[in-house]
């Protein structure tokens, strides 16, 4: 009998785990996802643009210590 409830606990966790697998299986992936002009914004962006040149051409203008 004791063997017997032993099984029993073992199907118990095999179904626990198999159920488990599923549901992370059928979970739906994030998907991370960005425009290419999006992941161009550090390179061109006004402040990396437009603020070097005008600190060249017009350094009265802006006042950066």
């Amino acid at each position: 009998m004791l063997l017997h409830l032993s099984d029993e606990f073992d199907d118990a966790e095999v179904v626990v785990a198999l159920l488990l697998a599923y549901q992370k299986s059928q979970q739906k992936r994030k998907c991370l996802w960005i425009r290419p002009w999006l992941s161009r914004r550090k390179e061109r962006s006004v402040s990396h643009t437009l603020l070097p040149e005008l600190r060249l051409e017009d350094p009265d203008t802006l006042h950066f210590s």
